[in-house]
């Protein structure tokens, strides 16, 4: 079920399907949670998307549990970058 970001936004760090209001488009991105509480979305191009654009989003249902440590470790590398201004993304992505 679609969630208003006008309602909440994700209460930790997961994979979400967003609806960008400005282009009227979908797309999966992290929700990242930094040590230091800045909450924000990613988008595939390494950029900051501004949560005025995103009105709702949606969950993912959980992965496979092989694929878990993977996405989590790919969290992790997202925090640690948006909190150190490095790129978000792992080199090659």
């Amino acid at each position: 079920m679609w969630i208003k970001c006008s309602e909440r936004y994700p209460d930790k760090q997961m994979w979400v399907i967003i609806y960008h209001a400005v282009s009227k488009s979908f797309e999966m991105c992290p929700w990242v949670i930094g040590d230091n509480g800045n909450q924000q979305f990613f988008d595939t191009e390494e950029v900051c998307l501004s949560e005025t654009d995103i009105t709702h989003w949606l969950p993912l249902q959980t992965p496979p549990a092989a694929e878990i440590e993977e996405e989590l470790n790919l969290l992790k590398q997202l925090t640690h970058a948006a909190e150190n201004g490095e790129s978000p993304l792992p080199a090659g992505a």
